[in-house]
This record gives C-alpha cells, structure tokens and sequence, in this order.
C-alpha cells in the first residue's frame, strides 16, 4: 500500500493522553517544549512508553507514532533525548528516517545536535547547576540528581516537566555531553 503524504499532512503533530487529543504543528510543539507545558491534556494514560513502561501520551507524527511519558516526549521535542533513547526509537522504526530523530537533530551515536537548552537554556539554569556542582564538589557520597534537584528548587525552578528538564540538561553538562 503507498501512502500519499502531502506537506500540511507532515505538518500535523498529535498528542493524547488516551481520551483527548491536542493537535497542533511543530511551531506549536517547540512552543509546548519551551514553556514544559502539554495543557490542555490530563495525565497519560495512552498506554505505558516504549523507553521506560511508566503511563505515557501517544505522539503521532508524520513518520513517528510512539508512546513516551510526558518527561520523554519532552525531551523527544526538545531534542534532548539520551543516545539510548534516541537509538532505542531508531531501532524501532529503522524503514524510515524519523524527522524527530534524523542527523540534523542527533548524530550516528545518538548525541543531541540541536537541544532546545543549548539555544535557550532558562538564565536559572547555570546559577543551580553551579550550586549543585559545589555541593558534589564538597560531598562526593551525593547523588548527582538529588544535588540538582535541591539546587534548581533554591533557584525558583518548579517541580515537574520543567524541574525535569532542567536535571536532564544538568546530567549532560555533569557528564560532559
């Protein structure tokens, strides 16, 4: 069977949380990434996520139809995915060149090319990670994602998506990504 794929059928991206279904274009959906906010959508329940078995939305895309939990789609649209992640999804479409996931947002070993964070990073993002930085630098027995997560609430980063985010982001400066 071939598929006739127009340009505007490209352009439509859809995410459910297993009853309502937003649908918006990748404008609308760098927007939702950049302010870590899927309302109107309740909480997931599309079915449990190919990367982690957690409760998960359902993201359609042109080439793309995966279930990811609100953190991972999150990263999905920020480009700011794990290489597992990103090579975990290759494999799982491996027909198709995935424009979520192609060389220009993610290189051959998976690295992020073009994070969201990278080009618009929230100005309270390097005062924590520097924060939490001292504090593994004063106690090596601290769990990296804890010191982030306590350094972030000091600097007024809420919990949630963007608390999320913004430990992710400090992982990969942690581990030098």
């Amino acid at each position: 069977m071939t598929v006739d794929t127009t340009l505007a059928d490209a352009l439509v991206l859809k995410i459910s949380d297993g009853d309502a279904v937003l649908t918006t274009d990748p404008n609308g959906a760098a927007a939702m990434a950049f302010r870590c906010d899927f309302s109107p959508l309740g909480d997931p329940a599309a079915g449990k996520s190919v990367l982690s078995q957690e409760p998960a939305y359902r993201y359609t895309a042109c080439d793309l139809d995966v279930l990811l939990t609100p953190e991972e789609l999150l990263r999905l649209l920020r480009r700011e995915l794990s290489p597992v992640e990103v090579k975990t999804l290759r494999a799982m479409h491996p027909e198709c060149d995935v424009f979520d996931l192609h060389a220009d947002f993610y290189d051959r070993q998976g690295i992020a090319q073009q994070s969201m964070s990278d080009v618009c990073p929230d100005p309270r993002w390097e005062r924590a990670y520097d924060s939490a930085a001292a504090l593994l630098g004063m106690n090596e027995d601290l769990e990296p994602t804890s010191a982030f997560k306590q350094a972030g609430e000091d600097c007024g980063i809420a919990y949630g998506l963007g608390m999320g985010v913004f430990v992710a982001w400090a992982q990969r400066q942690w581990a030098g990504w």
